[in-house]
């Protein structure tokens, strides 16, 4: 329960929402409950791609060079989930990109010396990488693959390999991602593995986000973004907030990786996307915004009770 306490708490610090109500909406989430009394590394690595996540949604909302302290969380972060989840490697390195490009960008735009701080920044850089993938380069210098011992092919060349799972071959990805986080066909109970029991009516190893769940909070960030757009129309250019489009597009492109990717049905290895979809929530309610009669629901106390609702009648 400790790593969930953690969440909380980084959320209370860096995005201004209640650590409780952290608690009880991440605690909402069947797969989270689960693995956070198991000793499972899915949570651990999924909660370093979630701090990832927000980390980059950071600092393409702030215009200015990140602290050191905001560079160390992003860097853990990256650093847990390479290192304990093969499946997250990919989405990682994706971000680490990005991140790199928008950093690049904020250097050479803010910094009075650039040429002169380059001397101590890159090597810092190229040190930090290896770190954070440290897993994947030992995995190329012993065996010639990153993902090893997961089969997969690069070019049309099958690289060394010991596993090749059946998954890989099963069906459309994206389809089977968004039949599992709505759970149609699921396991009817929840448990840390979503086994079936070989039960055919049911996918395999499918669902764990609780359907209506995930329902519930794709339209609470759709309609955060529909009130910031009104509030905007109202407002002086130099007024408008930009918070909850970010967050929705933010939310869009973090979706294509598990919708693409082998075994994107298996929710347990891509259970950041639940946890960010979570936190920009929090963070966009927990936000002060104008007074205005018919967003006033749009609060902390009245979505913590229906976050607690959730949690109290999740089904045994």
């Amino acid at each position: 329960m400790k790593k969930k306490t953690r969440v909380a708490k980084y959320t209370e610090i860096y995005w201004s929402s209640p650590p409780y109500l952290s608690a009880i909406a991440l605690f909402a989430v069947p797969a989270v409950l689960t693995h956070a009394i198991t000793s499972f590394v899915d949570l651990p690595g999924n909660i370093g791609v979630s701090i990832l996540v927000m980390m980059t949604y950071s600092f393409f909302k702030e215009d200015k060079l990140p602290t050191p302290k905001e560079l160390l969380i992003a860097f853990l972060g990256a650093a847990v989930a390479a290192n304990t989840k093969p499946q997250l490697q990919p989405l990682v390195f994706l971000i680490y990109c990005v991140v790199a490009m928008r950093l690049i960008w904020l250097y050479f735009k803010h910094s009075k010396t650039p040429s002169q701080q380059l001397l101590k920044v890159v090597p810092v850089a190229i040190l930090a990488s290896i770190l954070i993938f440290a897993t994947p380069v030992k995995n190329i210098v012993l065996h010639g693959n990153p993902f090893y011992p997961i089969k997969i092919q690069v070019a049309g060349v099958v690289l060394n390999h010991k596993l090749s799972p059946q998954t890989y071959n099963e069906g459309n990805r994206p389809q089977k991602w968004l039949r599992s986080i709505l759970e149609i066909k699921t396991p009817p109970y929840w448990t840390a593995d979503q086994w079936n029991n070989n039960d055919d009516r049911y996918m395999d190893r499918g669902g764990g986000f609780f359907g209506a769940y995930v329902i519930f909070n794709v339209l609470l960030l759709v309609g955060l973004f529909i009130r910031e757009q009104l509030q905007n129309k109202r407002l002086p250019k130099i007024e408008r907030s930009s918070a909850a489009t970010n967050a929705l597009v933010t939310a869009i492109l973090m979706s294509l990786v598990p919708a693409n990717f082998p075994q994107s049905h298996e929710l347990r290895y891509f259970m950041f996307w639940m946890i960010c979809l979570i936190s920009f929530n929090l963070h966009l309610i927990s936000q002060p915004q104008k007074k205005e009669q018919k967003w006033r629901w749009l609060q902390p106390k009245y979505i913590g009770l229906v976050y607690l609702i959730f949690l109290i009648f999740i089904p045994n």
